[in-house]
């Protein structure tokens, strides 16, 4: 809810008032989560997915207003070495998430 305010308040400058910008809410968590197996993998995608469905469910107008079109969320899993997962849902997928691991290079930055 914390993001919400921000856009809100990030929307009501005026340079924005005729452009009608999409809004995009991404988390990243840091600390890898130890002990993450591939079941626990699929869990936190179902997790996240039952969360923003909630959302949306209990903050529908809000979501609206603020024109958010993607929520996303990047956790890292503690494996060797520790592998991003990022979690996605937007509304054109009717809010339903998917997770996918992201691919590293040799500096450990993730590969377009």
């Amino acid at each position: 809810l914390t993001s919400c305010d921000f856009l809100e308040r990030a929307l009501l400058n005026p340079l924005l008032d005729k452009k009608h910008p999409q809004s995009q809410v991404f988390m990243h968590i840091l600390p890898p989560i130890p002990g993450t197996t591939e079941r626990d993998v699929k869990y936190m995608r179902t997790l996240f997915s039952s969360a923003v469905q909630r959302f949306v469910a209990d903050y529908g107008p809000r979501v609206l207003k603020l024109r958010i079109s993607k929520l996303e969320m990047k956790v890292w899993v503690a494996s060797s070495p520790p592998t991003p997962l990022r979690l996605v849902a937007s509304g054109t997928t009717g809010w339903e998430a998917v997770a996918f691991t992201e691919t590293l290079d040799e500096a450990g930055i993730p590969k377009s």
